[in-house]
């Protein structure tokens, strides 16, 4: 039996296992080796450098089809690209464009079917029109956009690039996983053209913790949080500091009040409740000051909401907290004090 023969009916079985496995669900490669390995309880071992070209083999056959949901993101409307778009320049005149991009080219229009013309390069080489087939969900393309923009998805079979990252998506999480699917990848297109250079294998997290605007974005971040705290330590230390004072200087008008009958106990609760009348107000006030600012300085914020509740509560338990005991602590002491020798102090 010839070579391309034996391989044709040893490529056969995997082909229909896959079809019959896709039938019940839609799965990600490693799920589907994962699956077959189940459903023949062993007998039929999968390696990732058969399954991903058999895959491939039948994608462009136009058997399977994949999806963009690699970035978690569907088609809104229309289709996605097809393996002969994908891979055929011939046949590529199509792209796809997110929900941003339709609203502003056609707004209140069905964009389907419609035609772009996309310059990717040089502006006067006369790009041809291409047909919209599909709009996808609009994504933020880097850290500092305050929103999703417009993106154009070309087929790579109309404009080929040497430098290209793929995106892959594993089904469960782990470092085991993540170790194994970096030497499938690598195996995988090694198998596919031994000319082809990986240059790196990395996750979505390792890729953005490497990004200098990213590690710029977290220093700042961390820097103005440090600086945070250390603004409401002060203003407690302040706050408790400047109340404590003005109830100690009113240590002699408790003599007094103890001196005609008042219970400790009620000098407490007097001053306490003076300093909470006085808590109530500043917290309103500082509250309503804070949000305002927040507002104003919103269109400067990226991924951060102007307001935020944890912050302001842990900021007003922690001032109010400094005003009460600056109440307290002063009080108690001074209804401890004799109320002749409060008398006698000035």
């Amino acid at each position: 039996m010839p070579p391309t023969e034996r391989t044709d009916l040893l490529l056969g079985p995997l082909d229909l296992l896959v079809l019959k496995v896709l039938e019940l669900k839609p799965l990600h490669g490693l799920g589907v080796a994962r699956r077959i390995e189940q459903v023949t309880r062993g007998a039929f071992q999968v390696k990732a450098g058969s399954l991903f070209p058999a895959l491939y083999r039948m994608e462009h056959a136009g058997w399977l089809t994949s999806s963009f949901r690699t970035l978690g993101l569907s088609m809104l409307r229309g289709r996605e690209f097809t393996p002969g778009e994908e891979l055929d320049p011939a046949a590529s005149g199509v792209v796809i464009i997110d929900e941003p991009l339709a609203s502003a080219l056609f707004s209140g229009r069905n964009p389907l079917g419609q035609f772009v013309q996309v310059v990717v390069e040089d502006p006067g080489a006369g790009a041809p029109p291409m047909q919209t087939v599909g709009v996808a969900p609009g994504l933020r393309h880097r850290l500092t956009d305050p929103g999703p923009v417009s993106h154009v998805y070309l087929p790579l079979g109309s404009h080929y690039r040497a430098l290209l990252n793929i995106h892959v998506r594993t089904v469960v999480d782990g470092r085991s996983t993540i170790g194994d699917m970096r030497r499938t990848l690598r195996e995988t297109i090694r198998t596919s053209d031994t000319r082809l250079a990986v240059l790196a294998v990395q996750t979505l997290d390792e890729a953005r913790d490497a990004m200098p605007m990213n590690w710029i974005v977290r220093s700042a971040g961390r820097a103005f949080g440090a600086f945070g705290a250390m603004a409401l330590f002060m203003a407690a230390i302040g706050l408790y500091g400047v109340k404590a004072y003005v109830v100690a200087r009113r240590t002699r008008e408790i003599g007094i009040r103890l001196a005609i009958g008042a219970s400790a106990g009620d000098v407490i609760h007097m001053v306490l409740k003076e300093g909470a009348v006085l808590l109530v107000a500043s917290v309103a006030f500082g509250l309503l000051l804070a949000v305002g600012v927040g507002q104003a300085v919103s269109s400067l914020l990226v991924g951060v909401q102007a307001f935020d509740p944890p912050v302001l509560s842990v900021a007003t338990i922690v001032l109010s907290g400094a005003v009460l005991a600056a109440c307290y602590v002063p009080a108690r002491r001074a209804t401890r004090v004799s109320p002749m020798a409060a008398l006698r102090i000035e």
